[in-house]
């Protein structure tokens, strides 16, 4: 408590920190930190913290980030190379959603799981309104 008198930080300040941080029960916290930020850093007591598959025994698929293979319409040659991937195998996934050449893809990508992500230009969408053009319903 000196130290929080010393920063000026009131119980109130505290309590709005935890909040800000998901805790709303001040038993739930083994340690905090306000940091030089002014942000308040918290572990929480192992029984309060989320169940993860570790703990659950659960196996789970690798994670990791996906890999852009067409952005903006453009092929992405190094990044097929480098998942031992080519512009065949490409085009004959594209062709399974539809998509006939490259310049109508917006975006594809590669996940680490094999899944593919594609984006097209044409998304078969009537007419966009723009927020500000909106009437509302009245």
């Amino acid at each position: 408590e000196g130290v929080l008198k010393k920063m000026k930080y009131r119980a109130s300040d505290i309590l709005v920190l935890l909040r800000s941080q998901g805790v709303f029960d001040v038993n739930e916290v083994d340690f905090a930190i306000v940091e030089p930020n002014g942000q308040l850093s918290v572990l929480k007591k192992p029984e309060c913290r989320p169940a993860t598959p570790k703990d659950m025994n659960i196996q789970v698929s690798p994670s990791g980030i996906s890999t852009e293979l067409i952005y903006d319409g453009i092929l992405i040659e190094e990044n097929l190379r480098q998942l031992n991937k080519d512009k065949a195998w490409l085009m004959n996934q594209l062709k399974m959603k539809g998509i006939n050449d490259i310049s109508e893809a917006f975006l594809v990508t590669l996940n680490p799981a094999g899944d593919l992500y594609v984006d097209k230009y044409d998304d078969h969408i009537m007419k966009i309104t723009d927020i500000g053009d909106y009437r509302g319903p009245y």
